[in-house]
């Protein structure tokens, strides 16, 4: 008997942020209620189908996952950073560009409003969002259940009313019959419980379109930075000029004016 060809191998799929615990005696919840529900926190006595005994008081439904909190933690955590050299720079160069005409006692001044008083506060608030770098990473992963639960079920829909025909349910009546196939005690779903690629949603990536708008802002205010500095050595150029081409007679006081007269006595 021949040996099958050998399958390819695949990176494992990114895990969901968050797993859920449930209690014991609890079945299973299928992969699509838990990428829809993460972070959810049930209200007391809350269980998912009839004859279940509640959670115990104080129950914690989600515990991290290494892995898939990683992977939206690191990728917001490096956008805080970034943005905390980015707002440092330019606050750093704005203020540097308005003091020194002003310490110079130059003819020009410039003044870098828009750097020097909103370059701190964005620095500021970008600081703050990384200390509560967890909080920030929980709400995100709520909101993007929020939108994969959302489109886990119009897809759902969709496909039992292509299968049904005359006979779908209507769209209340389908997700109720969703959300209560979504528990099993065998382990086992329907197959519009497991959708692939759900995990995938929760991948924080970088928007090219906001990258390009962050480099042509870079562009832009390096520019006027540099014509500024051009034009403050200009004008510390001409003033050292001015000063070095006086002479002491220039300071000296005028010499008294001779009419020809004689001093009398």
């Amino acid at each position: 008997m021949p040996f099958p060809p050998p399958r390819p191998v695949t990176a494992p799929a990114q895990p969901l942020p968050l797993r859920f615990r449930r209690p014991d005696g609890w079945p299973e919840p299928s992969s699509d209620w838990v990428a829809a529900n993460q972070g959810w926190e049930p209200p007391a006595g809350w269980v998912p189908v009839e004859g279940l005994a509640p959670a115990p008081a104080g129950w914690s439904w989600w515990r991290r996952d290494d892995v898939g909190w990683s992977a939206v933690s690191a990728a917001i955590g490096a956008r805080r950073r970034r943005g905390v050299m980015v707002d440092a720079v330019v606050f750093a160069v704005g203020a540097v560009l308005t003091l020194i005409p002003a310490t110079l006692h130059l003819d020009i001044a410039f003044v870098f409003w828009g750097a020097v008083v909103f370059g701190p506060l964005s620095l500021a608030r970008t600081l703050a969002g990384m200390r509560h770098a967890d909080r920030t990473t929980a709400t995100l992963v709520r909101s993007r259940a929020a939108e994969v639960g959302q489109t886990l079920d119009r897809v759902a829909y969709a496909d039992h009313v292509t299968a049904a025909g005359p006979g779908a349910l209507a769209l209340e009546a389908f997700l109720a019959r969703r959300r209560i196939e979504a528990w099993s005690q065998t382990g086992s779903w329907p197959a519009d419980q497991e959708h692939d690629g759900v995990a995938e949603r929760f991948r924080i990536t970088d928007d090219p379109r906001l990258s390009r708008r962050h480099r042509a802002a870079t562009v832009v205010f390096a520019l006027v930075a540099g014509i500024v500095l051009v034009a403050i050595a200009a004008d510390a150029y001409a003033a050292s000029r001015a000063g070095s081409g006086a002479t002491p007679a220039a300071f000296e006081p005028p010499a008294a004016e001779h009419d020809g007269a004689r001093p009398s006595g």
